[in-house]
């Protein structure tokens, strides 16, 4: 840990601040919180609070003081992979990130933030997400394969030859001849059973190649690859498994299986392509959290063809929102919602240029703004604004709050990486979707701290944050005012502490600059 976060884990009392405990609905007005060591140390009325004669006073001047933020769904390197983006999250309040499909660097990256090497949140993290080939590629695999098994099946008839020769050249020819009569053909039919088989059963596992051009994903097309994958990201030290798309049942419930086998989480996709796996499915085979509530669209699309590779505007049976959200709360599984992915692919499909006028793209490089102009979903889905806009986003807002209320815990997340996503900035957004969705501020802003904590306790990780109370890691945010009358109130930041380290405006403001290369 250098110098400067030393100073910063100093002794700091935030006094005359409302305290947003977020263990219930309440507000402790007038009170004095005490910091210590990076743990909060004192909460207590402002008139009767003793300050330590060495802390760094922070006077609130009545303005609320919240627990840090928490985003449950990023990609952090598949968005930027300068680590000094995640300037971008503080910034917004966010003191808590779980990064899904990790690279390798990710390791590093959560042990300085975890050590305040570096400004940036506190990281959760799996491995590479679990994946399989898309059905697009699966000629190109089994063609890689075969060209692997034939490479073998040339090398075991050159060995053949090669022995005969030595034979032959050693004065043993009648040896030879006898070897080659009674075993040449014995010894070839062997080699093309053995290359027929290893091209079948996909015994030449190609998620080494595949990792050297998407290094953030584990290629697997076999059960027994699937559990040798979950095995190795546990041993590497992640706290969650993602098992994502294009698996097929065997290879995808296997994958779940293992996870729970291992005491490890699972949080990812619910699998419709290729084939599909039901809700009950997924969750009886050990899926502890669905990704998305776009996850849970294939249960209500009537008729559906998961082999179906064109857009089709499918009828919705909307009738069995309540009937998904209870089986998901029987199951005592998570969702994080991702609202704002949804709606911020569909503002570009509707209006890109208009939607990229607003303030927080000034923070984005010139080279990811290209990128999302040019390629992405927002290019892909052109065309299928109106639908989503109205079938789709009713649906997934609808089922957000009928899990909420059926007691499913409900995580904020934003997906970065995708299209249009600001990090962090997209959290405020995402709050805001939820309290349209339903919710009260209080809940949504349960979803972005208490709900995470819990989660992050299930996931074996610290979690001790997501809430004011003593003992707890001291991450927070001061706002100058009242989100629980407001949502859109959680975007008045006057600073953010994160693991004891404190942040002012001017400071969030001057790590942006620097990690957008402009001044503002």
């Amino acid at each position: 840990m250098d110098e400067h976060s030393r100073r910063n884990m100093r002794t700091v009392a935030f006094t005359g601040v409302t305290v947003i405990p977020m263990d219930s609905e309440r507000l402790l007005r007038s009170h004095t919180v005490i910091v210590e060591g990076g743990r909060i140390a004192s909460i207590g009325p402002a008139d009767t609070a003793e300050i330590p004669a060495n802390a760094a006073v922070i006077d609130g001047n009545d303005a609320f003081l919240l627990p840090g933020l928490a985003n449950m769904h990023a990609h952090l390197m598949e968005f930027d992979t300068d680590p000094r983006h995640l300037a971008l999250y503080l910034a917004a309040g966010v003191c808590t990130v779980r990064s899904l499909n990790s690279r390798r660097e990710i390791f590093e990256w959560r042990k300085k933030t975890a050590d305040s090497d570096w400004a940036g949140p506190t990281i959760i993290m799996s491995g590479p997400v679990i994946v399989g080939f898309p059905r697009e590629y699966r000629l190109l695999a089994l063609g890689l394969r075969t060209a692997v098994a034939l490479a073998v099946l040339l090398g075991s008839a050159l060995l053949l030859g090669v022995v005969l020769i030595g034979l032959r050249l050693y004065g043993a020819q009648s040896l030879a001849a006898e070897f080659a009569q009674q075993w040449a053909v014995p010894w070839l039919v062997l080699s093309i059973f053995t290359a027929i088989v290893v091209v079948w059963k996909k015994l030449i596992p190609l998620s080494s190649l595949a990792a050297r051009f998407v290094p953030n994903a584990a290629v697997v097309e076999t059960p027994a690859q699937a559990r040798s994958e979950v095995r190795r990201q546990v041993k590497a030290g992640v706290d969650f498994v993602k098992p994502y798309d294009h698996l097929d049942r065997e290879t995808y419930f296997a994958t779940l299986h293992t996870a729970r086998q291992e005491g490890i989480y699972s949080a990812g996709h619910i699998l419709d392509d290729p084939e599909i796996v039901g809700v009950r499915e997924a969750l009886e085979a050990g899926l502890n959290e669905v990704a998305h509530v776009d996850e849970f669209t294939h249960e209500f699309l009537v008729n559906y063809d998961p082999g179906s590779r064109n857009w089709v505007e499918w009828e919705l049976a909307t009738d069995r929102v309540d009937e998904i959200a209870s089986l998901v709360a029987e199951y005592d599984a998570a969702v994080t919602a991702t609202l704002v992915t949804g709606e911020t692919v569909l503002l570009g499909l509707e209006n890109m240029e208009a939607l990229l006028r607003r303030p927080e793209y000034a923070h984005i490089k010139a080279e990811s703004i290209d990128k999302w102009k040019s390629g992405g979903r927002i290019v892909r889905w052109k065309g299928q604004d109106k639908y989503r806009r109205d079938h789709l986003r009713p649906l997934w807002m609808r089922l957000t709050i009928a899990l909420h209320r059926a007691g499913v815990p409900i995580l904020v997340g934003t997906d970065s990486s995708v299209e249009g996503i600001v990090p962090g900035f997209s959290e405020h957004r995402e709050l805001q979707l939820l309290v349209e969705a339903g919710m009260s501020p209080f809940e949504a802003l349960s979803a972005a701290t208490r709900n995470p904590a819990m989660i992050a306790k299930r996931m074996n990780a610290d979690s001790s944050w997501g809430t004011i109370e003593v003992g707890n890691r001291a991450d927070l945010v001061l706002l100058s005012r009242n989100p629980l009358d407001d949502i859109n109130n959680s975007k008045h930041i006057l600073g953010v502490m994160v693991r004891g380290r404190w942040f002012s405006r001017d400071d969030l403001d001057q790590r942006v600059t620097e990690y957008r290369g402009i001044r503002l």
